[in-house]
């Protein structure tokens, strides 16, 4: 039986998404193929060994409330998070030839469902990340195709579109393979992303 916790998350999770999707949107196919992988769960991973937190995970905290300000979807994911909170491992990316000076220290990535994950499995992955106030995750590129929810302000760009805030609860879409980036202003910038490969 997946965690009752987990199975909350996904479900106001895939709530979110629909509720800022209109029919047409290349998001809806993604959301669907995503969710419906979803629906069928694995086996829960080894609890991660209790590590010390790294200094970005300081701002947590209050992202989790600037979440919960938002519309009552992304509030209902905020809430399904603080419960599942305690049992993720925070850890930055593998580091990158462009990262600025510093970026090590200010994100961090967890992995909710997916390798490394709450769930293991290999086919879809959902996770979060957290970035420091005035730190931009610079630009980067993956094979799987990506949709966020936004869960804080902050501002995101690729190459078809440039930077914009798309504000709490917002959904962000990836294609596979584009480069793209997201920078925090003055409050620390959160979010909930799925990946998905076809």
């Amino acid at each position: 039986m997946r965690d009752p916790d987990l199975q909350r998350l996904i479900d106001t999770t895939a709530a979110a998404f629909n509720a800022r999707t209109t029919p047409g949107s290349p998001i809806v196919e993604l959301n669907q193929h995503f969710f419906a992988a979803a629906a069928a769960e694995t086996g829960m991973a080894t609890p991660h060994d209790k590590i010390e937190p790294l200094p970005v995970c300081h701002h947590l905290a209050p992202a989790l409330v600037t979440a919960a300000t938002g519309s009552i979807e992304t509030a209902n994911v905020a809430n399904a998070l603080s419960h599942l909170m305690p049992h993720l491992h925070w850890s930055p990316r593998t580091p990158g030839r462009h990262d600025p000076e510093g970026f090590a220290d200010n994100h961090a990535n967890a992995v909710l469902v997916g390798n490394g994950g709450l769930e293991q499995r290999d086919d879809i992955r959902m996770g979060l990340s957290l970035i420091a106030p005035q730190t931009t995750y610079p630009n980067h590129q993956h094979p799987p195709e990506e949709i966020y929810l936004v869960l804080s302000p902050g501002e995101w760009r690729n190459d078809d579109i440039d930077w914009h805030e798309p504000g709490i609860g917002g959904v962000v879409h990836n294609p596979p393979e584009i480069e793209h980036a997201m920078r925090a202003g003055a409050a620390p910038l959160f979010a909930l992303w799925c990946q998905w490969s076809s």
